[in-house]
Formats: structure tokens, sequence, C-alpha cells
């Protein structure tokens, strides 16, 4: 399971391999 760090601090966690593109619109849909 990746978990992306984010420069504020923040972290996100996906079940699945995801693309920089799906990164970026889970951090958008915040």
């Amino acid at each position: 399971m990746p978990i992306i760090t984010l420069p504020d601090g923040s972290q996100r966690s996906f079940d699945n391999p995801v693309s920089v593109m799906e990164v970026a619109q889970s951090i958008g849909q915040v």
C-alpha cells in the first residue's frame, strides 16, 4: 500500500499502485 507524504506533512494512503495524476486528483478533492 503506497503512502504519499505531502510537503505540508499530511499523508495519503492508497490500496493500489497509483499514478502521479491520481495522487494530484486526490489532493484536489480535499
